[in-house]
């Protein structure tokens, strides 16, 4: 990670404008991100925008999060304490499973879908979930790209019960992260 990605969390300006530019340019992404995937109001999902940036300044200032220590982008970073707080927001307000879940994945998998991750690593990615053979890139395929429930991918796939399609699905995801894990390494993944 460069140190000029640091610089504008330590300006002692009083008005820091490449902060200000970083907070709106993320704030954009993230909202649209958010209400593209769940449905959440955008006062809430602005309020969680915030509490993570505030959480990701605090990261920086207190020399927990360094450029030594960051593997990937701020961008990436910030989005990842995002979702958390999203989970958290989704589990404090009537404990929502389905959402729960759905953001877990996100928060837990690597996808291709994953705005985290540049073209060329979604293309790594595409390629060995295609070398998992028909049967688990059909899944996975409908899952990320198509974005079907496991009742439709049972459905498509011809298995018996949702439950059996999610049992499939996490297999053939534990497959595809054994077989990247051991052909790549962290450095071979570019990050937006």
């Amino acid at each position: 990670m460069k140190l000029n990605d640091f610089g504008p969390f330590f300006s002692k300006e009083r008005h820091n404008v490449e902060l200000e530019k970083m907070y709106i340019n993320y704030k954009g992404e993230f909202i649209a991100y958010v209400q593209k995937n769940f449905f959440v109001d955008i006062k809430d999902i602005e309020d969680i925008y915030q509490e993570s940036f505030l959480a990701l300044w605090k990261d920086i200032n207190s020399g927990k999060l360094t450029p030594e220590n960051l593997k990937a982008s701020i961008k990436t970073y910030l989005f990842k304490i995002g979702l958390n707080k999203l989970y958290n927001f989704f589990r404090d307000r009537n404990n929502r499973a389905p959402i729960l879940e759905k953001i877990k994945d996100k928060i837990t998998t690597v996808t291709v879908e994953n705005p985290f991750f540049d073209e060329e690593t979604g293309r790594m990615i595409r390629k060995e979930a295609m070398d998992l053979g028909e049967r688990c890139n059909s899944i996975l395929m409908l899952s990320w790209f198509e974005h079907k429930n496991l009742k439709e991918i049972a459905l498509l796939t011809g298995y018996k019960s949702e439950q059996t399609a999610k049992i499939k699905r996490l297999s053939c995801m534990e497959q595809l992260k054994k077989n990247i894990k051991q052909k790549y390494t962290k450095e071979d993944f570019f990050y937006e």
